[in-house]
């Protein structure tokens, strides 16, 4: 048995006696003996055997050592060493490549945007479907942060990656290197300089920076101007520490793929059900004059001015609404520039620091909820804003760290039930004869007897209850601009919803939102999205988040955020209501709003991350009308030898590499690209939104069926075998 396999079944089966012991100390009986739980031990373990199947069959052997191969067929730039990165120059270099990984941030930033998440943060569908190298081995279907970061690092060290990273190194130009006579056996093809060209040219590149980049602060009044600049500054500087904070956020790359939805090539990638996108801001700046909710304390000015403010926003379409108020916001910003990454500028005199209605208490991105910095001490208010992946795990972070109010609730009045059983014992044992000192406390070294026990027992849990006590918890509220799906973690919900390939409702999609309806959302009927489609939006995937609402831990509530104020968050909340026939009393839904003001201690943006920039590509690269940036674009239209994804795609860039005959002409491509954009017309997302995996393998297979001569190569594009390295 392969030690990596040993060491996943030993975490399992630790974790299950952890998990075992804690039911038992909770006395927990009705758990502890559930047939469930022991099933899904035996479950986890034949997991991990059906896995070390397919790392036997389909794992490439990684270089004997550091310095090979030495007879290469092409060197491979990878530009981040994040999942993708480290992934795509595994399988480059099993398959005599030589590649090369720039990453801009220190040592810390390996495994890109994971290395920087929260520890609770996990995969966004079943880990079968995540396995971005054949050598991955999973302890369980669902796993978590840490141990995507630990399978990073193995496969970049086993397959002697670490010499060839170049890390501290950002990108900063990409150019066409000058013919030469070394050229000549392929020279109808493009060889790339990185930077200064120190490490020589390049035969291809793979553009692995992914779709979440450093932490995304959105801007409100009544934020303190400094607020997200600190963090923002450690995120630019590329000279950090190798130890540095989780807080610092993510740096160059990468790849979250996978993590926020079921979709192949899109992730974590959550990008914030928040998230204000820079082109929309630049589109609306300016446009609007009505800054009243900017300008001075309107919020909390005269009646009138208030109370037409809201008739003319309850006139409004939701979309509208949100347009307006981003106005607002960005008008008050006037012509300040912002510095990227940063949250913008100030809102107007009234979101100065020195103004009385300032939310001058603790603001965190997301993303710093694992920081040792960030410390609660029970009983604050936690407002959460952004309803999406970032949003959820927050929720679940917080409470897995601070614990919930509710609960504290809850042992409170065990512990004052204990305190009354406790009282009843001491008279019963004093009725008994049992030598008590002044405190009503069994004497020290009197004769032990039945009642001294009962006694001693009540003592330790009375004790108990007290440390449970001192564990207040907190109160959690989350703000959702809009209601995202929130689907189980469970592989066959997972793959049938990855194998829809349209990007838009179909006649059938109904079924699939009352099965969740019924079987998700149980209890919590009023929390199923009304005017999105289980595939117009970025599904959440997670098991927990529901019950939170559903137990009262999490306090869910609808609304756009107006401001911050020095009490909390000025919400214009909406009330739910059902789904109606039409889309003019669907669009109702929205307008029955008031202002609410939510109480908080601390505020938690959950506003995801922004997308990388890849402005050091050559701007020739993406002409008019196929200037598609996001992973989806796989090869670039205008040049096959630069591949903006991994896997798969990474050994249809090596055969292209090897086999002339196999590359497709620019024409090709864009052919491609117009092709899909007519599949998917009425796609919510465009057509390059995103992928599912069933429209990766319709895409794969095209590949090869479009055009016979290819299909010599059918077995290693698609299993990896039959090209290995000369040594």
């Amino acid at each position: 048995m392969a030690p990596s396999v040993a060491t996943a079944i030993q975490q399992d089966t630790e974790d299950f006696i952890a998990r075992s012991n804690f039911l038992l100390r909770e006395r927990d009986l009705f758990h502890f003996l559930s047939p469930v739980r022991f099933g899904m031990f035996i479950w986890d373990i034949f997991y991990i055997f059906v896995q070390s199947i397919i790392i036997a069959i389909f794992k490439p052997p990684p270089p004997k050592s550091p310095d090979h191969p030495k007879n290469p067929y092409g060197r491979i730039a990878v530009i981040g060493a994040g999942l993708t990165g480290v992934s795509s120059a595994a399988h480059a270099i099993a398959h005599n490549f030589d590649v090369v990984i720039y990453e801009a941030g220190s040592h810390s930033s390996l495994g890109g945007i994971w290395a920087h998440v929260n520890k609770s943060s996990g995969l966004q569908l079943n880990s079968l479907l995540y396995r971005f190298h054949p050598a991955v081995l999973w302890s369980r279907a669902f796993p978590l942060r840490d141990e995507i970061v630990g399978e990073i690092e193995r496969i970049w060290k086993e397959y002697h990656l670490e010499p060839r990273t170049r890390f501290e190194t950002p990108v900063t130009s990409v150019k066409r290197a000058e013919p030469s006579d070394s050229f000549a056996k392929d020279h109808d093809r493009s060889r790339w300089i990185i930077n200064d060209g120190a490490d020589g040219p390049f035969d291809a590149i793979i553009v692995t920076v992914g779709t979440c980049g450093k932490a995304h602060w959105i801007s409100l009044p009544g934020m303190p101007k400094k607020a997200g600049y600190e963090d923002s500054e450690k995120q630019q500087q590329p000279n950090r520490q190798k130890n540095q904070d989780a807080s610092n956020g993510p740096t160059q790359d990468t790849s979250l793929e996978n993590e926020d939805d079921f979709e192949s090539d899109n992730n974590h990638g959550d990008q914030g059900d928040d998230q204000i996108e820079e082109k929309d801001r630049d589109k609306e700046k300016g446009k609007d004059q009505d800054q009243d909710e900017v300008k001075g304390s309107h919020v909390h000015s005269n009646e009138h001015k208030t109370k037409h403010r809201r008739n003319n926003r309850n006139k409004r379409s939701p979309k509208q609404n949100q347009h307006a108020h981003l106005r607002r916001v960005q008008s008050a910003n006037g012509n300040e520039k912002q510095r990227p990454g940063s949250p913008s500028p100030s809102h107007s005199a009234q979101n100065n620091d020195d103004s009385e209605d300032i939310f001058t208490k603790t603001i965190v991105h997301s993303s710093q909820l694992d920081s040792p910095s960030f410390q609660l001490k029970g009983g604050e208010r936690v407002v959460v804003i952004g309803s999406g992946a970032s949003g959820v795990e927050a929720v679940e972070t917080v409470l897995d760290r601070f614990g919930s109010a509710v609960d504290a609730g809850e042992n409170e009045r065990r512990s004052l039930w204990k305190d009354v059983k406790l009282k009843a014992m001491v008279g019963a044992a004093a009725g008994a004869g049992v030598p008590l000192n002044s405190n009503g406390v069994f004497k020290a070294g009197a004769k032990a007897g039945t009642g001294a026990g009962i006694i001693n027992n009540n003592q330790e849990n009375d004790e108990k209850g007290e440390k449970e006590h001192e564990k207040k918890g907190v109160e959690i509220s989350l703000i959702a601009r809009t209601d995202k799906w929130v689907i189980p973690r469970n592989i066959a919900v997972d793959t049938f919803l990855a194998a829809q390939p349209f990007g838009r409702q179909m006649p059938l999609s109904f079924l699939w939102e009352w099965f969740l309806t019924k079987w998700q959302y149980r209890g919590v009927e009023n929390l199923v999205p009304q005017e999105t489609g289980i595939f117009e939006g970025t599904p959440v995937v997670n098991d927990v988040f529901l019950e939170h609402v559903r137990s009262g831990r999490c306090r869910y509530i609808r609304g756009e955020p107006v401001r911050l104020t020095k009490d909390g968050v000025l919400v214009n909340s909406r009330k739910e209501q059902a789904k109606s026939a039409t889309a003019k009393t669907s669009e109702s839904i929205h307008d029955v709003q008031k202002e609410e003001l939510v109480n908080a201690d601390v505020i938690v943006l959950a506003t995801g991350f922004e997308k990388p920039d890849i402005d050091f590509l050559p701007k020739d690269l993406f002409p008019d009308g196929y200037q598609t940036r996001l992973v989806s674009a796989k090869l670039l239209h205008e040049d096959w030898s630069i591949l903006m994804t991994n896997s798969v795609n990474t050994r249809i860039l090596l055969t292209l590499l090897m086999d002339s005959s196999a590359r497709p002409s620019p024409k090709d491509m864009k052919l491609w690209v117009d092709v899909l954009r007519f599949i998917k017309r009425g796609a919510t997302r465009g057509a390059l939104g995103f992928f599912t995996y069933m429209e990766l393998t319709i895409w794969l297979l095209g590949f090869h069926i479009l055009r016979p001569d290819r299909l010599r190569w059918l077995f290693f594009i698609m299993n990896g075998w039959g090209v290995y390295t000369k040594d």
